[in-house]
């Protein structure tokens, strides 16, 4: 193990007495082949960017045009059909809940530190290096962004840093998730904003994230190389990469001035993919979905964890399979799971799809994201289940997850120049597209009783714009 690993764990394992590293340092601290002073002149003081944002060449980059989910605006009224019959065909349905998880709880011990914050009701502490609170962004010029990089360069960063990772690893974080840490992190430590998102910016880049500080306005404006593309964000290319403003509300038309390359070892781009959910204190709360079918009436039991909502409120508009491709969390997923096995176990796989969709159509009330939030907001399946209105894309996340997981048949999301429907890989008559030599049937969560192969007039005769190919599940039923 090398001596930074070492020292990681030395940090990790001491508890200190009143949080200070003024104190931590007085204690004795375990010899690893060199002192203590040779690790921090080779971890810490070799990391000074005063050479490196002296030799960089800054330039103005004008945005580039906003990426959108769609070429138009979303319909405000979406058209319903008269209920009619499915026709019983394909293999009886027979849903499988997989056992009750029990359920993890954030295992993280609060020692006393030099600071201690809230993230999704869970409070952690963190060691805060000393004279990390002197760093200024001053002048507010590029010179400013590299004074405050050499300033934080100069403090015992690696323990806060340490602290960061360990957070991160226990609450199982993706990338968004660790920048909204490193977030909540810098407003316990700086009360200026700019000097807020540049302490975020340098932890990053000392993480090996490719971000770019740069200056719009005289205010910083923080840049993200990303594995995805974003909607209905500013976005520039910097040295033939796009960055991606994630968090802060500029004029559409604001130029960015800041360097050009990545500061040394940070070159890795941000994933906002949410394969797996972060591990969040449980806030469980509890609501009936109530829909008609033929004039019936059904209720399905919606269990979610509030802090998991909360989260994912945050989350940017990343590009579609992202949203389509998440899953529910466990409590969610055995809640709605027991409620559709219910209505749905031995009837034909036709008529359980149907349900399903009629479930997604009539179980809440369809508004745009305009009208409900004022922009644009493409939800996640849990989000869809907790709001009691959405709309288009929002309808096809749910109803999406809802087949792959308890059917695992073949879906694709299809995307025309202002809506979205679902596309099922199944051998049913009707109205239906052909993706990659695969024909797939027209599911519209949206249109109010329509039945599987039932596409709006309008998108009969539309070429789609977009087809979005979604992971499938792991138990297969054919017809």
């Amino acid at each position: 193990m090398n001596q930074f690993g070492l020292f990681s764990l030395v940090v990790a394992s001491i508890i200190y007495a009143d949080g200070t590293f003024k104190n931590f340092k007085s204690e004795k601290i375990i010899q690893v082949g060199n002192t203590f002073e040779n690790f921090q002149t080779k971890y810490l003081k070799s990391t000074s960017g005063s050479e490196f944002f002296a030799n960089q060449q800054w330039n103005s980059y004008e945005p580039l045009p906003i990426n959108k989910l769609y070429t138009e605006n979303k319909p405000k009224i979406i058209s319903s059909q008269r209920e009619r019959k499915i026709k019983a065909v394909g293999p009886k349905i027979r849903i499988v809940i997989s056992k009750k998880k029990k359920y993890d709880k954030v295992n993280i011990k609060l020692v006393k530190k030099d600071i201690v914050i809230d993230f999704f009701s869970t409070a952690l502490s963190f060691s805060v290096p000393d004279k990390l609170k002197e760093a200024k962004f001053y002048p507010q010029t590029q010179k400013g962004i590299g004074d405050f990089f050499n300033q934080v360069s100069y403090t015992e960063y690696n323990y806060l840093i340490n602290d960061i990772e360990e957070v991160k690893k226990e609450m199982n974080l993706n990338d968004w998730g660790l920048y909204l840490l490193i977030s909540e992190v810098s407003k316990k430590i700086f009360t200026n904003e700019d000097e807020r998102k540049l302490f975020s910016w340098f932890v990053l880049n000392k993480m090996g994230y490719s971000v770019r500080a740069g200056i719009s306005k005289k205010h910083i404006i923080l840049v993200f190389k990303t594995k995805q593309s974003v909607n209905y964000t500013l976005s520039y290319k910097i040295n033939g990469d796009i960055f991606y403003v994630l968090d802060s509300k500029f004029d559409k038309d604001s130029v960015i001035y800041t360097y050009a390359s990545d500061v040394p070892n940070a070159d890795k781009a941000f994933d906002l993919s949410l394969d797996v959910l972060p591990n969040l204190e449980l806030y469980i709360q509890s609501k009936d979905l109530v829909f008609k079918i033929d004039g019936k009436e059904y209720i399905l039991v919606y269990k979610y964890n509030q802090n998991l909502i909360d989260f994912m409120a945050t989350y940017p508009q990343v590009q579609s399979d992202v949203f389509l491709n998440a899953p529910l969390d466990d409590i969610s997923y055995q809640s709605i799971g027991m409620s559709l096995k219910e209505y749905v176990d031995r009837e034909k796989a036709s008529i359980a799809i149907n349900f399903v969709l009629h479930f997604v159509q009539n179980a809440f009330k369809y508004q745009s994201d305009m009208e409900q939030f004022k922009k644009e907001k493409f939800m996640f399946a849990q989000e869809t289940l907790y709001y009691n209105k959405s709309d288009a894309e929002d309808r096809v996340s749910l109803f999406s997850y809802l087949i792959r997981k308890f059917f695992s048949f073949g879906v694709i999301g299809i995307t025309y120049n202002n809506h979205m429907v679902a596309g099922l890989y199944i051998p049913l008559i009707g109205d239906g597209v052909v993706y990659k030599k695969r024909r797939y049937v027209i599911a519209d969560p949206t249109y109010n009783n329509a039945n599987l192969g039932q596409n709006i007039a309008t998108y009969k005769v539309e070429t789609p714009i977009n087809f979005i190919m979604l992971k499938k599940g792991k138990r297969g039923i054919r017809f």
